[in-house]
């Protein structure tokens, strides 16, 4: 696994974590903001879905699950 995907895969995990222990508490997460954890768990997939190559199929699917689950109305003014 390369240290790209493997720190990924972590931060993923650790923001799953935070999703699955509370869907409508609020809470601090990296840099302190108060989110949402499913907002916090769609920003984490998305980032690290950037990390990776623009042809790079997990990279891809990371970023359209986001897209089409948490931006339906706005995935037109992302390009």
């Amino acid at each position: 696994m390369s240290n790209t995907n493997a720190a990924g895969m972590e931060k993923m995990q650790k923001s799953m974590a935070v999703y699955i222990k509370s869907l409508s508490k609020r809470n601090e997460v990296d840099d302190k903001e108060k989110v949402l954890p499913v907002a916090y768990l769609g920003q984490t997939m998305l980032n690290h879905g950037e990390d990776f190559e623009p042809d790079s199929e997990f990279g891809n699917c990371l970023i359209g699950r986001v897209t089409n689950c948490c931006f339906a109305g706005d995935s037109a003014n992302r390009e």
